[in-house]
Formats: C-alpha cells, structure tokens, sequence
C-alpha cells in the first residue's frame, strides 16, 4: 500500500515492527489529534517544529512560488508557522531577468499572504560553499544551484530584510552558522551531502541551548 505522495505504509509498518493491521488484513484507521497550530513549509522546516502543539505539513521540493500560487486557506490554525524559500533560492531567483526585483516581489507577496494569519516566518538560511557535494536527489537539472555565491547571498539579504521590515514575528538563524567566510559551516549541514542542518541545530534544541545559558 501506498500514499499518492509515494510514502510506503507497509514497508514503513515492517520496518518499524508496527502492528498496522487488524484481522482482516487491512490496515487500521489511525487517528491522530488535530492540532491548533501548525508548522508547514519545504523539506527545512522539520529544523523549526517547537513541539507537540503544533502539527507539521512538510511539503519536500515545494518553492515558495509554488506554495505561494495554492493560495490555501488555514485559517482553521491559532498559531502558524512558515518556512519556505530556500528552494528558491538555490535555483529560481537568480534565473529571473531582475533577480532583486524577483526577490522583492516574492517575498512581498510571502508576507502579505502571511498577514492574513497570526503567524512566524523564517529567515532564509546562510548559504553555503559551493564546494559543497550535493546528491542527485538534491539537484534541479542536474544543478546544484543557479547564480553565483555573491549574488545569492545579496538575494538571501534582500529576503530576510523584507521579512525583517514586515513587521510580522520572525525566527532567524544565529551567526554561529557562519564560517569565517560568512557561508553557512559545514558543521552545520548534516553529513552525507545534505542541504539541511543537523538536527542539533533545529530551533527548539537552540532554544534549550540558550536557556542554559
């Protein structure tokens, strides 16, 4: 059995050892608690769930534009969370014909659709060193990004500025995610050639972190 997304529930039940099934061989119904709040974004934002109030929808390879484009209705949530944009920027911004103008225009858009909510955007990541191996899985035509490094991070900038100006409420990375050349560490991303951080660096490990201190 399998989702229309391609997640596979009976691999996924004999791998884990879950008993899934009733006697007739069918998989049970699972019912699982709705939430009031909500975390939804690209493959990234798993890195800024804050707990078990708040419900994931993780939509891997979805750009903003995309996400932008759906124009759903969530206002059934308290409290949202949005992350997006990465994807965007690793491959479609500096592919427009005015990559700022394309920047600005977008993340415009971002923040007035997210106006509408009682919400959290989240800062673009830093970008990292085009040294950086990735796998095919992480490739868009057979690239690892569009645009050089200068000029990705001038979009990064011009993002985060207008999520910064926007007046909504925002999470944002530390600059201990910089190397000395002000791309994101290596020691940051997960090994094997992800783009993601490791899980040490997700938002609620930091703030555990920081209340130590």
């Amino acid at each position: 059995l399998f989702r229309s997304d391609g997640f596979q529930l009976n691999e996924f039940s004999i791998k884990r050892k879950l008993n899934l099934y009733d006697n007739h061989d069918n998989f049970k119904i699972i019912q699982l608690p709705e939430k009031s709040n909500l975390v939804i974004g690209d493959s990234h934002s798993l890195s800024v769930w804050p707990n078990e109030n708040y419900g994931i929808s993780r939509n891997d390879g979805k750009t903003l534009h995309g996400f932008l484009k759906l124009n759903m209705d969530l206002s059934q949530y308290e409290h949202i969370i949005f992350y997006f944009g990465n994807i965007d920027l690793r491959f479609h911004l500096a592919r427009q014909s005015n990559p700022i103008e394309a920047t600005k225009d977008l993340f415009k858009r971002y923040c007035d659709y997210a106006s509408n909510y009682n919400s959290t955007l989240t800062m673009l990541l830093p970008v990292e060193d085009e040294s950086r191996k990735i796998p095919k899985s992480g490739q868009y035509k057979g690239q690892n990004f569009f645009g050089s490094i200068e000029l990705r991070k001038q979009l990064r900038l011009e993002a985060n500025k207008i999520i910064l100006e926007s007046g909504l409420n925002y999470l944002e990375w530390p600059i201990t995610f910089l190397d000395a050349n002000e791309n994101l560490s290596f020691d940051i991303m997960e090994p094997k050639q992800s783009v993601h951080i490791r899980p040490k660096y997700y938002m609620n490990q930091i703030k555990k972190q920081l209340k130590l201190f």
